[in-house]
């Protein structure tokens, strides 16, 4: 039996349309975000109002500072939501405080992992930090008060990149 071509033409036509329009419907459905919420659990500091200082041109404008006192804990929370695509990779978390000097004073983290649940993946988590407690090791105490950044990562398993930044927020402690 011998297909004509324009036959062939048009049957490789409507099939490559149909594969790019199921792609195109597929990529307009699909979901991948991670979103992340700050909470205090303890005391908060009263702040009075502090004028916004004017970023220099080549500096990133300021986000806002989270506020907690001495005996608190700053809660991250974990928010992932994943629906229609490829296996979402298994992807770790993690929280870190450094106070001024660049030292890690704080650091939890968490893994996400999906399975081979490639239609949907939702899920939230909190992760506590606490002064003087770094991925589980040393003696939670007090924060001192003064100016931390908290910077929360994400690194995919199995990729060789450095961790990708999703936030970096500026944290002062206060006293009452």
């Amino acid at each position: 039996m011998k297909i004509d071509p324009k036959r062939a033409g048009l049957i490789a036509f409507v099939l490559i349309a149909f594969i790019l329009t199921l792609e195109i419907t597929l990529s307009a459905l699909r979901n991948r975000t991670i979103e992340i919420v700050f909470h205090v659990e303890g005391e908060i500091p009263q702040v009075a109002a502090v004028p916004e200082a004017t970023p220099a041109p080549d500096q990133p404008t300021a986000t806002e500072v989270l506020f907690i006192g001495p005996s608190s804990t700053l809660v991250t929370t974990i928010q992932w939501t994943y629906h229609i695509g490829p296996r979402f990779p298994v992807t770790t978390i993690r929280a870190a405080v450094q106070d001024e000097s660049g030292k890690t004073v704080a650091a939890t983290s968490h893994t996400i992992q999906c399975g081979s649940d490639a239609l949907s993946c939702v899920g939230d988590t909190p992760l506590a930090l606490t002064f003087g407690v770094v991925d589980g090791a040393g003696t939670a105490t007090q924060w001192p008060i003064g100016r931390y950044t908290v910077t929360v990562t994400r690194t995919y398993a199995g990729v060789e990149n450095a961790p990708s930044v999703l936030t970096a927020r500026p944290l002062t402690v206060l006293n009452r």
